[in-house]
C-alpha cells in the first residue's frame, strides 16, 4: 500500500552486463542505523535507504531517487538491508516488480 509520505513505482528489473541469473535492481543502498535513522527524523530503524541510482537503470526508469527509503519490494516487507538482498535475488532478469518507497518532502 502506498502512504502519503511514500510513493511506488512498477520497474522492470534489467540484465547487467554479467548477464547474472537474477535481477539488477540499478540501486547502490544501504541498510537503516538507528544514528541515519535519528538524522533522518525517524523514530525506528527501519527500511533501506537508497544511496544512489543507475542513471538509465530500471531503478531510475521507475523514478526512484537517492533519498528514498525503501519499505517494500516485490510485495515484501523491507525492514533490513539483508532481506532486500535476499529478495533481489529471488527476482528474473526482466521481471516486472512493485516497489514502495517513503520519500522526504513529496
Amino acid at each position: 500500500m502506498c502512504g502519503v509520505l511514500g510513493f511506488c513505482a512498477v520497474f522492470l528489473l534489467g540484465i547487467p552486463a554479467s548477464a547474472a541469473e537474477f535481477g539488477f535492481s540499478g540501486m547502490h543502498v544501504q541498510g537503516m542505523k538507528p544514528a541515519i535513522a535519528q538524522a533522518l527524523g525517524m523514530k525506528k530503524a527501519e527500511g533501506v535507504l537508497v544511496r544512489d541510482v543507475a542513471l538509465g537503470g530500471p531503478a531510475d526508469k521507475a523514478g526512484v531517487l537517492r533519498g528514498d527509503l525503501i519499505l517494500e519490494f516485490d510485495g515484501v516487507e523491507i525492514d533490513t538491508f539483508k532481506r532486500l538482498v535476499g529478495v533481489v535475488t529471488k527476482t528474473k532478469p526482466g521481471q516486472k516488480v512493485k516497489l514502495e518507497v517513503s520519500r522526504a518532502n513529496g
